[in-house]
């Protein structure tokens, strides 16, 4: 009996044995073997590429209006971007395209704003950023009209040196100004592509004055077009560039400035042909635009080559 009851015990005690070492038994490792882990790995990140933007290239934008709500001026396309927007001054980028930079003054400002309301001045202004007339540059066109009370200058200059003019191959400018205040445009084209340069001019041609000015209405007119050369009175043409009637109409005048000063001088045709001043002075022209008097000083007849313009007799300057 004493024998059984030992061999009950001892089978109860490897079986408690048993269970109290089962973790090691099926594999766990003892404590000083674990290897406890303290933080989550961080994955490493992955670089996913930035996609690029794509621009359609005749993409029309909106119209961009400035932060002060005085002027809008559509962009040439989806490529322009404002880069500076305060009262005085907007300015327009587009990568390997060109700027446009339009600036606003009034009252002192217009003591120190440089207007070329004639082509002599805006050639001399040109000159003045050390390039040589007609050897890097020349002007296409140029117009001074007077619209509503002020004064609208546009003339387009190409670069024939784009080394010598900073990389740009047209200029479009625009000026609009009264006694009280003026807006200036200028427009660079960095590429040799008259679809581009169409498209500048358009948008220069879209500026508007929005908020109060006494340049609103001049901003709102169309620009004029440009009449060709035997517009007028008819007839055929002259080798000056006018009619023979036109010569002969002793009824109209012309407005001529002298090159050194920009004084204007009105002209009118005589019954011998010659052309005078109110002081007798005769005057001659050699092509469309260029006039000489009598002592060969050079003259020009408003900057326009074949736009010619008669006024009455009676027209004071």
């Amino acid at each position: 009996m004493k024998n059984r009851i030992r061999l009950t015990i001892l089978a109860a005690a490897v079986f408690l044995a048993a269970g109290l070492s089962s973790c090691s038994f099926f594999g766990e490792k003892e404590p000083e073997e674990q290897v406890i882990v303290d933080d989550t790995p961080t994955p490493e990140p992955v670089n996913t590429a930035t996609p690029t933007p794509t621009i359609v290239p005749d993409a029309q934008s909106t119209t961009y209006n400035s932060s002060n709500k005085n002027v809008a001026i559509e962009m040439p396309d989806a490529t322009w971007s404002n880069k500076t927007d305060d009262p005085k001054m907007l300015r327009f980028e587009s990568p390997e395209k060109g700027k446009i930079l339009i600036l606003h003054g009034e009252g002192e400002d217009l003591n120190t704003a440089i207007m070329p309301d004639n082509e002599d001045l805006a050639n001399t202004l040109l000159m003045g950023e050390g390039l040589v007339q007609a050897e890097d540059f020349e002007i296409l066109t140029y117009s001074n009209q007077k619209v509503n009370d002020a004064d609208v200058i546009s003339y387009l200059v190409h670069y024939t040196n784009s080394e010598k003019s900073s990389g740009r191959f047209y200029t479009q400018y625009k000026y609009l100004k009264n006694a009280n205040e003026y807006y200036s445009i200028a427009a660079d084209v960095y590429q040799d592509d008259p679809e581009l340069l169409a498209a500048v001019q358009k948008s220069v041609d879209s500026f508007r004055i929005t908020g109060e000015s006494t340049l609103k209405a001049a901003s709102e007119a169309q620009p004029a077009a440009e009449a060709p050369a035997d517009s007028g009175s008819g007839g055929e043409a002259s080798s000056e560039g006018y009619t023979e009637e036109q010569l002969a109409d002793t009824n109209q005048t012309r407005t001529i400035y002298r090159n050194s000063d920009g004084h204007p001088l009105v002209i009118t045709p005589k019954d011998d042909g010659n052309w005078t001043d109110t002081e007798g002075n005769t005057y001659r022209f050699t092509s469309e635009s260029d006039v000489y008097d009598q002592n060969d000083v050079d003259y020009y007849y408003h900057g326009e080559p074949g736009n010619v313009r008669f006024m009455s007799v009676t027209y004071d300057e």
